[in-house]
């Protein structure tokens, strides 16, 4: 009875393993679908019939050597295969599709706008594809060298240009770089920057942010200030990153729109020319002024190959504020004035030289120089500053005299000998 029990027992076993729905399917390697085993069981099985216990006991060794052979061979099966591998296959190929795409947009269309839009987006996908293959369930040290090392030799050169590139066409200000800090740096100023507007807001203010060289000043923020009581705020003049671009940003997506929704667009645009057109009136005479000022003090001739356009002091302050005599002011310039035409070649053509300087009580006076939109030779710049030592040491008494003077060489007229006799 024992025999049969055992033997009524495997044959139930073996029954519900060959009837069973196997747990996943696969058209490369048969996982747990596979019945060679049972037919050597069921043999066993089969053979116990008619036979003695000890030759019973044997055949049902035999077939539990056999069931376990073949389970460790299902369990080895299984490890050495990844069901996720032709996933990871089919997205490093799109990965090397797309990086290609962008390495040869590189050297097809060059620098033109849409090349570099479309390059910095394919490069995108690329790089977010990468990151997905790093960590994807189907990966192995084989297929993760078989696509990485290919990826960032077609990536290198795109994500060079990425970086430049991408936070424009993004729509970041220039002042924001293609690495995370900057973008982060960015989002949290211009958050902040929203959160400190409707602050303002429900206390009654209304500013603007503004950053850049002249940010905050002019007549257009005076016009503002008195007409619409609106702050012209300077959070920055020309050095500038992306926390202070990302604040101004934010604030002004605020503050902006409920400006216009209490002022109007109109009054804005009119103070803002108003103000402009003031400005350039006030360029206009400071201009006639400088040149007023270097007519009066300049003792170049008109024979001369290079004239004193404009001369005035930091701020048009007074020279007696200084406690500085124009006599001794006149006697400096006059002494630059022949230095610089001494250092003029005859047939020079028109150039523009700027000279500013500093004269102080403690020192003698500083002279340095720069150019304009045409330049001097060479040999100009350094005779001059060979010859600042000859200038007579003038200095005032209390405060510093910060001093602009422009020349400008003009095209050589028909210059007398005695004019020639005398500047050499």
């Amino acid at each position: 009875m024992a025999c049969l029990r055992a033997a009524a027992w495997v044959e139930w076993a073996a029954w519900a393993e060959w009837t069973t729905k196997p747990s996943a399917y696969s058209l490369a390697k048969a996982i747990n679908n596979s019945r060679v085993p049972k037919g050597a069981r069921l043999f066993c099985v089969y053979a116990t019939l008619g036979q003695s216990d000890e030759a019973r006991r044997q055949n049902t060794l035999a077939t539990l050597s056999v069931e376990r052979y073949t389970t460790d061979l299902e369990l080895a099966d299984m490890s050495t295969f990844n069901p996720y591998a032709r996933q990871y296959r089919i997205l490093g190929t799109a990965a090397l599709i797309t990086a290609a795409g962008a390495f040869g947009l590189l050297f097809v269309v060059g620098f033109a706008d849409w090349g570099l839009r479309l390059c910095v987006g394919l490069t995108t996908i690329a790089l977010l594809a990468s990151v997905i293959l790093l960590v994807h369930r189907g990966r192995s040290n084989g297929r993760l060298l078989a696509f990485g090392l290919p990826l960032l030799f077609l990536l290198l050169p795109s994500v060079l240009v990425w970086i430049q590139m991408a936070p424009y066409v993004f729509g970041f200000p220039d002042a924001v770089g293609g690495n995370a800090f900057d973008v982060f740096q960015y989002v949290k100023a211009y958050r902040a920057g929203k959160g400190e507007a409707r602050r303002d807001l429900e206390a009654g203010v209304l500013a603007i942010e503004e950053y850049g060289f002249g940010a905050g000043c002019c007549h257009r923020a005076t016009l503002l200030r008195e007409r619409h009581q609106i702050e012209l705020r300077p959070i920055a003049q020309c050095l500038i990153n992306a926390r202070i671009v990302g604040h101004a940003a934010g604030y002004n997506s605020v503050s902006q729109p409920e400006i216009d929704r209490r002022v109007g667009q109109g009054a804005i645009r009119q103070a803002e020319e108003d103000g402009q057109r003031w400005d350039d009136e006030h360029r206009k005479r400071r201009k006639e002024a400088h040149q007023l000022f270097a007519r009066k003090l300049s003792r170049l001739s008109a024979h001369e190959t290079v004239v004193t356009e404009s001369l005035w002091i930091h701020n048009d302050d007074p020279l007696d504020e200084k406690n500085l005599s124009e006599g001794d002011f006149a006697r400096f310039i006059h002494a630059l004035e022949s230095l610089v035409a001494r250092a003029t070649p005859l047939q020079q053509t028109y150039a523009e030289l700027h000279i500013h300087g500093a004269i102080t009580p403690s020192a003698r006076p500083t002279v340095e120089m720069s150019s304009g939109t045409a330049d001097f030779p060479r040999s100009v710049y350094d005779e001059i500053a060979r010859g600042v030592v000859t200038l007579p040491d003038v200095r005032s008494t209390t405060e510093s005299v910060h001093y602009y003077v422009n020349f400008a060489a003009v095209a050589p007229p028909q210059i007398a000998q005695s004019d020639l006799a005398v500047r050499k």
